[in-house]
């Protein structure tokens, strides 16, 4: 019998594995709930191929965006958290356009109906503004937004 595994969770599962990778960057910071993945990971360290280099790179750009993003130091960022990273500098037109956007994908990945999201319900906002745009939306300060948005549709093709 096979295990169906909704979406956010193997996104969890790649993010622990990538923090359980020898000479990874990816330190971890979010990856409490390790019992929900302990089954589908091996350990054996030998994940070295191009997909794995980036997808670990990807982690640790969105670790640090993150953490940008939590301006109150809760590990949890809100929507006025997200919103107040897009630069007052576009256009107003392009400005509601981004926030509208975000404001929708923060919607469908809130889960819990909190107003807040944890680091795995972001990487799923990660995902789907990356789906549907861009993810420099998402972080205009990012080290490396491309290679967000490219693990993140790589993600989704081995996820489908």
């Amino acid at each position: 019998m096979q295990d169906d595994v909704q979406f956010v969770t193997f996104m969890h599962m790649l993010y622990v594995v990538c923090s359980k990778l020898p000479g990874s960057g990816v330190k971890g910071k979010y990856s409490g709930r390790q019992d929900r993945v302990s089954r589908f990971y091996k350990g054996n360290g030998q994940q070295t191929s191009p997909f794995w280099n980036d997808l670990k790179a990807a982690f640790e750009v969105l670790q640090e965006d993150f953490v940008r993003l939590d301006a109150n130091d809760d590990k949890l960022v809100d929507q006025h958290e997200i919103t107040m990273s897009i630069p007052v500098t576009v256009s107003n037109y392009e400005r509601f356009d981004i926030a509208s956007r975000l404001e929708h994908a923060f919607l469908q990945v809130d889960h819990q109906k909190s107003g807040t999201l944890d680091f795995y319900e972001y990487m799923f906002l990660a995902w789907h503004i990356a789906q549907k745009g861009a993810y420099h939306d998402l972080v205009r300060e990012c080290s490396d937004s491309s290679l967000v948005k490219r693990c993140m549709m790589d993600i989704h093709q081995y996820y489908k």
